[in-house]
């Protein structure tokens, strides 16, 4: 039987189907544009849950990737929000982009994992990178 953290089976599907650049896209229940992603996978079932932060915590155990991608605004507007991103992944580059190269990155993903998240601008892209050890 399965191991891992992650029991949603669209997301196992779509994260070890990804390669190098490939971009999966976590975004709270308010941010458009992922309509014209890959594929959409609901998880919000009301207001404020799931946060963006505890699902991409946990994509982020199973999954190698080299950098996020955040709206350059967020720092100021939330910067609550932006620390827990740095803290929960040290060593990653987070990358601030415009409003517009965001929703050009939502809109070249693999896959968008919209989430119940209420926070102001809790949206994050992951860019796939290399996984340089063998799983545990």
């Amino acid at each position: 039987m399965y191991k891992g953290k992650i029991i949603h089976s669209d997301i196992n599907r779509v994260i070890s189907s990804c390669r190098h650049y490939d971009k999966v896209s976590i975004l709270d229940f308010g941010m458009s544009g992922g309509d014209k992603a890959g594929e959409i996978i609901d998880l919000g079932w009301r207001r404020g849950d799931p946060k963006v932060l505890d699902v991409a915590k946990t994509i982020g155990e199973s999954w190698a990737f080299d950098k996020i991608l955040m709206m350059d605004f967020v720092p100021k507007l939330n910067p609550g929000f932006y620390e827990s991103v740095q803290n929960a992944f040290p060593g990653v580059t987070i990358e601030l982009v415009t409003v517009a190269d965001f929703k050009g990155a939502i809109a070249d993903s693999r896959a968008v994992i919209r989430t119940g998240d209420n926070q102001d601008g809790a949206n994050l892209v992951f860019v796939a990178g290399v996984a340089r050890e063998d799983p545990v």
